[in-house]
Order: C-alpha cells, then structure tokens, then sequence
C-alpha cells in the first residue's frame, strides 16, 4: 500500500515462483520461503510487514510512470521490480527488531506513523525534534527510540532520505543545476550537499546531469 498527498491506494506486482527461485539468496532468513515455493505452498518472505522506504517509493514512481512501450517497457519494468526485492531482501537480513510490532505498541506506533507523515508534509522546512515530539503527543526520547524501532532509521536519517530521493528526482528532470537543486532540498553549500548526496547513492549530482 503506497500514501500519496491526500490519497492512498494500492500497488501490487505479481511474481512467478521461478522469478524468486532465481533470486532469492539461500540464506537462513529465507531458507523457509524458498520451500515453501519449491513445494507449491503458499507463504510470505517474512512475517512481519516493513516500511515502504525512500528508495522504494521512488522506485514504484517510476514503476508508474513508465513511459516505455513493448519490448522496452518490459526490460524497464523486470529491472525496477529487481531492484524493489533487492531492497526489501536487504530490509528483511538487516532490520534489527525482528519486528517492530511486537516491540511497539498499537499507540505508539500510531504516533510514530503520524510523525512519519508530519515529516513528509514539512519537508521544506522540518520540525524541530522537540515540536515533532510534541505535536504526536510524546517525548523526544520516545520519538528517537521507537521511530527507529519502527522504520529502520533515525528522524533525521528519514529526512535525509527523503530530501535525497527529491533531489535526484529533480536531477533526473535535467532542467534544474545542482545549485538550484542543494537550495530547493535545504543545503545552503552546494558542496555539502554534492558530498551528502554522493555518500548516499555513490555517485556525484553533476553525473546525473551529464547523462
């Protein structure tokens, strides 16, 4: 399920067994999935449900947005939806929790889900810990503790996610100069932020604009 602004549907990709069987790393967190597919069995790659990422959503914006058509649509299409189990193999191996939802409660995880969305609405100009705190009606400790339990990451490690995803949409759209790109996403240094953003994709702002 993917929440847009002010909406909320469903996005559904539909696998063949061979796909996964081909893919799936033989590792004890899926040793489980992989037999219940050899034996025809209906399972899931884990119990426990896990965030839509930054980098997932982009992913599935693009998925949607496709603007190849035939041969090509489909080797686009079969490269995203690699790149979407790829991320949520890494998710399932690395999440520390085993899953938030027996750690959190029902309460608390409403209000984690409420900052996350009060984030993403104030990305342009993001609240101050103590007032996000505030505004879901908790503490700051609480706020840092359980937003990580429950997402994976950090409030702030959320937001530079986020504004690095808005960036290298912005990039892709080859009418806007990495200057224009630092200040729309908060970066008043353009190096700072050429650094940033080449830490979290491995790449440099300018090598996307030379595409």
């Amino acid at each position: 399920m993917v929440v847009g602004e002010g909406e909320m549907f469903n996005f559904e990709i539909k696998i063949r067994p061979d796909f996964f069987q081909k893919y799936i790393p033989e590792s004890k967190f899926f040793k489980r999935f992989i037999a219940l597919i050899a034996n025809k069995e209906v399972g899931f790659l884990n119990k426990s449900n896990y965030p839509i990422t930054p980098e997932m959503h982009f992913i599935i914006h693009e998925i949607v947005n496709c603007k190849w058509k035939n041969t090509f649509r489909l080797l686009f299409l079969e490269s995203k939806v690699l790149e979407l189990l790829l991320l949520q193999i890494d998710q399932i191996s690395s999440y520390n929790g085993i899953t938030a939802s027996y750690s959190s409660s029902k309460n608390v995880m409403d209000k984690m889900y409420r900052a996350k969305e009060l984030i993403t609405k104030k990305l342009d100009s993001p609240m101050r810990l103590a007032d996000l705190a505030k505004e879901v009606h908790t503490n700051e400790c609480t706020l840092k503790k359980e937003f990580k339990n429950i997402f994976g990451t950090t409030v702030f490690g959320y937001i530079r996610n986020l504004k690095m995803e808005q960036a290298k949409k912005l990039l892709l759209q080859k009418d806007h100069s990495v200057y224009q790109v630092s200040d729309a996403v908060g970066y008043k240094n353009p190096q700072h932020f050429s650094t940033a953003f080449k830490k979290h994709f491995g790449y440099t702002p300018s090598k996307l604009l030379n595409k």
